[in-house]
């Protein structure tokens, strides 16, 4: 959130909130492979040397879960997996979308923010 004055005396803000954010890119990122390219240049970015991909059909009993509303996500699911270590900014980085730390390194394959959010795409 940036904040300044206005030139007037007004200070101005400017904020997304993360509803209209995730709206957005659910609008506006292409649909597709997305959540498996993110995935991929998310280990790649991290360093990995295995990706693996699991696609678990099952789907669990929902009589337990915090809240009733979670119940139908209770499977199928897809589980990315890789071998890289999750540092504290990669925490940072997942907290703050679309603006990733990443843009400016060359080395890097993502560079949006925006890699966690295509995951509700598919």
């Amino acid at each position: 959130m940036a904040a300044s004055s206005g030139g007037y005396g007004h200070r101005v803000v400017q904020q997304e909130s993360l509803t209209t954010r995730i709206r957005n890119v659910c609008t506006e990122y292409a649909v597709g492979n997305s959540t498996f390219m993110e995935g991929l240049a998310n280990a790649d970015d991290a360093g990995a040397k295995r990706y693996t991909i699991i696609l678990d059909e099952t789907t669990y009993p929902s009589d337990n879960v915090l809240d009733a509303n979670l119940g139908p996500f209770q499977g199928p699911a897809m589980v990315f997996v890789d071998d890289a270590q999750f540092k504290d900014a990669d925490w940072e980085g997942f907290l703050r979308i679309g603006d990733s730390a990443k843009k400016d390194d060359p080395g890097t394959t993502g560079k949006f923010g925006l890699g966690a959010l295509t995951t509700l795409l598919t």
